[in-house]
């Protein structure tokens, strides 16, 4: 799982020359007056483009909104973006404002600050709720220590003096945390990681925890499948919603060529009908899905080709993975998380993973243990 961020690029704006041709006597003085207007808005235009971007003392940034301090930060980067140490600077900036948010409980910035923006008015109200514990501490100080880069973000040691708190997230007294930071922009959350120095989590991102397990995160991601189910095929959705049996479809190739080690792939060029039909049922049990309705298969050639996907993905950690070698069967359990700063578990998901005598994986049962009603955290490309 990649996570991709978004440079932005400075404009340069262009203005053309103004130039007049030659008249009688008696229009020269209006041809000098339209000559020295036009040298006049060309400066002032070109004044204003130079002067747009205006450098904002600590205090004014402390006022910013989550909104405001983002489109601010973009504007930075862009006015200075030969400066090398830019994005420390940002990376800086950043980690202070979204600490500011929390010492004065500001629950509406703080949630676009570690990606918990959801899809509608009704959704983010249940993630008001959902993060009201926010609110519930008192912040008398803190102090934050930049540590370098940290899995691709800037990383922070931060202590917090919490005088009074009804949170379990937020302990009274003085606590360690770590503050993960990445370019705060329109397209990815400003927080990447805000928990507990003492409380350890296995972020998949981060790691390679075996094949096993991102089969089961990949299930999660293709379908955005998190219910209990042993028969897969009640995914499959009636042909006469074609854009959901379309869209079903796509998910069972994507799925099928993660588990792919070969060249057998939709993605790699045009694959037969009967061999899509194979693979989904060894991998998924799945057996009720007329291929020949999918958009993109090909009567004349009885196969099946499809152009690239776009990049997604869940916030997730892995809670345990254990193998039984006499059933030769993976147990996974994975957590998924309503924000992009591991903060506020969303769902758990239990999967149990049959490893075959040629190394593939089929899934034979997935159980939902955790339900917080909140919206799962994605991000894409």
């Amino acid at each position: 799982m990649k996570k991709v961020f978004c440079v932005f690029l400075a404009v340069n704006l262009c203005f053309g020359t103004l130039s007049a041709c030659t008249k009688p006597t008696t229009q020269n003085s209006t041809t000098t007056a339209a000559a020295t207007t036009a040298d006049t808005t060309s400066e002032s235009l070109t004044e204003a483009t130079t002067t747009a971007f205006k450098k904002l003392t600590d205090a004014q940034i402390a006022k910013l909104s989550a909104a405001k301090f983002i489109e601010y930060t973009e504007d930075l980067r862009s006015s200075n973006y030969t400066d090398d140490d830019i994005t420390d600077q940002i990376a800086d900036l950043t980690a202070k404002q979204f600490l500011n948010y929390l010492k004065i409980n500001d629950l509406k910035n703080i949630i676009p600050f570690i990606g918990a923006n959801d899809y509608n008015a009704s959704a983010e109200l249940k993630s008001e709720k959902a993060y009201s514990f926010f609110r519930d501490f008192h912040i008398t100080g803190y102090e934050m220590l930049k540590v370098g880069n940290m899995n691709g973000f800037t990383g922070y040691k931060v202590v917090l003096n919490i005088s009074q708190s009804r949170s379990e997230f937020f302990p009274t007294g003085t606590c360690r945390w770590t503050l993960e930071v990445g370019d705060a922009s329109q397209d990815m959350p400003p927080i990447h990681l805000f928990k507990q120095a003492n409380k350890a989590i296995s972020i998949l991102a981060d790691s390679d925890f075996g094949a096993a397990v991102d089969f089961c995160y990949y299930f999660s991601e293709s379908f955005y499948c998190f219910q209990t189910l042993n028969d897969f095929n009640k995914l499959t959705p009636s042909t006469k919603d074609s854009v959901a049996f379309n869209d079903f479809c796509f998910y069972v190739i994507a799925f099928l060529d993660y588990n792919s080690y070969d060249n057998s792939s939709p993605f790699n060029g045009p694959i037969k009908r009967t061999l899509i039909e194979k693979q989904a049922k060894n991998v998924l049990g799945i057996t009720n899905v007329d291929w020949t309705k999918f958009e993109d298969y090909n009567k004349k050639t009885d196969s099946i080709e499809i152009g690239g996907r776009d990049g997604s993905w869940l916030y997730d950690t892995l809670s345990s993975v254990n193998f039984d070698s006499s059933t030769r069967q993976y147990t996974v359990v994975i957590d998924f998380y309503a924000d992009a700063a591991y903060i506020l578990k969303a769902k758990t998901m239990k999967y149990i993973v049959s490893e075959n005598a040629d190394g593939s994986l089929t899934l034979l049962s997935t159980a939902l243990l955790f339900d917080s009603g909140v919206e799962i955290a994605s991000g894409s490309m």
